[in-house]
């Protein structure tokens, strides 16, 4: 090979060089890696809280406890760049907000809504309660296992009757039943798995733990001056005076307990946890109802975590014969009975005060200074966004509450 044709060789293979220099430049000019819509999401709540930083008057208060900023507003101002560049696609497109929720001072809770075009498919939040729901109602089943509508107290038994009610009337989703492939109910936060209950009249999510504290232990064992014996008074809380119950309960929700199968207790819960009413009136073995009038008759009110109450669990159940509370047939169709151990609830026996009420397939009497698990309830807020998953055993919903540790007080 003569110099010359080297020459050329040279400056072709330097052109060639220049050229892929010139697209690695200008591909990090235009944005660095390529982002997906998640990445985009959590990209534009990063770019909120920088926005908010210069922009404090536009920060939820306590008076005015939401704030919303749009995708316009963050890239206008630089605060991110536009979606088409982050996603490396000209002909995407995005629209939405990141809405802001004040909790308390300096603390706060980012929900990016964000809607993104890109190459012909459409991509929404993940909202949790959406999800399980669906749109319209789509999810709700009058039959089989899944998730039901109740108005009222009174189940929805058609699709005529889905929207036949009114601003005032109090409406909740139950699941109910036990096929696992139906329900899909399953949510994992960081590294506990709950099983969603219900999504209430405020469209926050109700979830029972699914493994237990670790180690049996009693609903309340003081001295029980009716039957002069030490077990237990079955009041969960009476003028302050709490039972063992109520004190398990805020240890757990402390993260003082030890959790079966090495779970580590996940002390971000309180980024997602909203107070809840508890129902904790007491019935007897021969009262009817599912509807929760019997146990809600007495409310402690804003708790963090609790116990199942009686109805909940009758509830569940889809044997139409489930009607009072010491009715075996409670423990039919009912996902909450498949538990291998039996387990505390909250609600005890308004006909003996020494009785505390348990899980063991049906519900059932026993005196409350005796030994058994505790499977606690917490309600999370309705806002909660999944990354993944398809609510089966095998594959969680799954809330990373990395997304929502909002405390933005500067560390000293």
């Amino acid at each position: 090979m003569d110099k010359k044709m080297i020459k050329m060789l040279a400056i072709l293979v330097g052109l060639i060089l220049l050229v892929i220099i010139f697209m690695a430049i200008a591909n990090g000019l235009k944005g660095g890696k390529k982002y997906t819509y998640d990445d985009l999401s959590q990209e534009a709540v990063k770019a909120t809280k920088s926005y908010l930083s210069s922009n404090s008057s536009r920060k939820p208060t306590s008076d005015n406890p939401k704030s919303i900023i749009t995708i316009d507003t963050l890239v206008e101002g630089n605060y991110m760049k536009s979606p088409s560049v982050l996603l490396k696609d000209d002909n995407a497109s995005c629209s939405g907000e990141v809405e802001v929720y004040y909790l308390e001072d300096k603390k706060y809770d980012y929900i990016p809504e964000v809607t993104c075009y890109i190459k012909g498919e459409t991509y929404n939040s993940k909202n949790l309660v959406n999800k399980l729901i669906g749109d319209g109602d789509y999810n709700v089943v009058f039959s089989d296992s899944g998730i039901y509508k109740r108005v009222n107290g009174k189940w929805i038994l058609s699709d005529d009757d889905l929207t036949n009610f009114g601003s005032d009337d109090t409406v909740e989703y139950v699941y109910r039943g036990n096929q696992e492939s139906y329900l899909k109910n399953y949510v994992k936060i960081d590294n506990m798995v709950f099983r969603v209950l219900m999504v209430d009249n405020e469209e926050d999510i109700l979830l029972i733990y699914n493994e237990n504290i670790q180690k049996g232990a009693s609903w309340d064992k003081r001295y029980n001056e009716e039957v002069n014996k030490t077990q237990g008074i079955n009041t969960y809380i009476d003028n302050g005076v709490k039972s063992a119950a109520i004190e398990k309960i805020e240890s757990f929700i402390a993260g003082d307990e030890k959790l079966e199968n090495k779970t580590k207790f996940s002390s971000s819960l309180k980024y997602i946890v909203v107070p809840m009413d508890l129902c904790i009136g007491k019935r007897a073995m021969e009262d009817k109802g599912t509807d929760g009038s019997i146990e809600c008759k007495t409310v402690l009110e804003n708790q963090k975590a609790g116990l199942l109450p009686a109805y909940m669990y009758m509830s569940a159940s889809l044997d139409p014969t489930c009607e009072k509370t010491g009715d075996k047939s409670c423990g039919n169709n009912n996902y909450l009975a498949a538990y291998n151990n039996s387990y505390w609830l909250v609600t005890s026996n308004s006909e003996k005060s020494n009785e505390c009420y348990y899980v063991n397939r049906s519900i059932t009497s026993g005196v409350c200074s005796s030994n058994t698990s505790f499977k606690p309830i917490i309600k999370i807020t309705g806002r909660v966004q999944y990354t993944e998953g398809d609510g089966t055993s095998k594959n969680p919903y799954v809330i990373n509450t990395k997304y929502y540790k909002t405390d933005d007080s500067k560390k000293k």
